[in-house]
């Protein structure tokens, strides 16, 4: 089985800049490593858009998606109804059917974040994975930090 962990940051504050982070794995070995950025949003965008992007990027393998956001997973799985973020959950539910259209398997699997496991440990849901896509998202947010073109205030 293949995992993409997910993981969004805010640049110093919420709204503010966003990035996320990818991380493949397969085996326990990383795959692949990706990430991105924007110029304006809140933490719960920077979530979703890394699990759009695993979603979009990742066009032939089947693949669980990990991720430390409750709130993401959950509308994910339809257990719950998205209330805001509308053009990204439609960009999501796009996504999602091209993967269902290839007959792709995508799961959903929330964990709690943030946890520093050896690689001994290791299992979907306690992974060293998760932290290392936190650490690549905020560095993307720090990289971007100084291209980003932020809104002016009125």
């Amino acid at each position: 089985m293949t995992y993409a962990y997910t993981d969004g940051s805010t640049f110093h504050g919420n709204p503010a800049p966003i990035s996320w982070a990818i991380i493949f794995v397969r085996d326990g070995e990383i795959l692949e490593e990706l990430t991105g950025a924007f110029n304006q949003g809140n933490n719960n965008r920077a979530e979703l858009m890394a699990v759009i992007c695993a979603l979009e990027y990742e066009r032939f393998t089947d693949f669980m998606i990990v991720s430390d956001s409750q709130l993401t997973v959950h509308i994910c799985n339809g257990k719950w109804v998205p209330q805001k973020n509308l053009d990204l959950w439609t960009r999501f539910d796009q996504a999602l059917a091209d993967r269902e259209r290839r007959g792709l398997f995508t799961d959903f699997v929330h964990i709690r974040g943030h946890r520093t496991p050896t690689m001994k440990d290791w299992s979907p849901e306690h992974s060293p994975f998760n932290t290392r896509a936190d650490v690549l998202a905020k560095e993307a947010g720090e990289r971007a930090h100084g291209h980003l073109v932020l809104p002016t205030e009125t």
